[in-house]
């Protein structure tokens, strides 16, 4: 899986700390905040579906592309998941398994836009 930022997969990723923080959501149940609820209603023809692909969805390390670090500690994690032929799911994970946000990408989508004061150098 392509990093979705260039920077991220070089100077600030931190494979292990993604990897852990994925298994540990892994062990939780699914949530929505508010914000994600209003996001699948707009973005999604098909909301029902979207919420039942959510449900039955195991997170895996590899398809993460970015964090946010709070005290030496992963947050929250971003990972673009393989939706259909032309999309993927974008969702915004907290360490409670609860989804921050979420929107549609084309598979193509890789940009440079990263705001490197959100995160934290050196995350152990």
């Amino acid at each position: 899986m392509k990093r979705y930022h260039v920077t991220v997969s070089g100077i600030l990723w931190n494979k292990k700390a993604v990897e852990c923080f994925t298994a540990s959501v892994n062990k939780r149940p699914w949530s929505l905040t508010p914000h994600a609820i209003r996001r699948i209603m707009e973005k999604f023809k098909e909301p029902v579906s979207i919420g039942q692909f959510i449900k039955a969805l195991l997170l895996t390390a590899e398809s993460a592309f970015e964090y946010k670090a709070e005290g030496g500690e992963i947050d929250r994690v971003g990972y673009k998941i393989p939706f259909d032929n032309a999309r993927v799911l974008t969702l915004i994970v907290n360490k409670q398994k609860e989804i921050i946000t979420v929107y549609p990408n084309n598979v193509n989508d890789c940009h440079d836009t990263l705001d490197e004061s959100i995160y934290e150098r050196g995350v152990k």
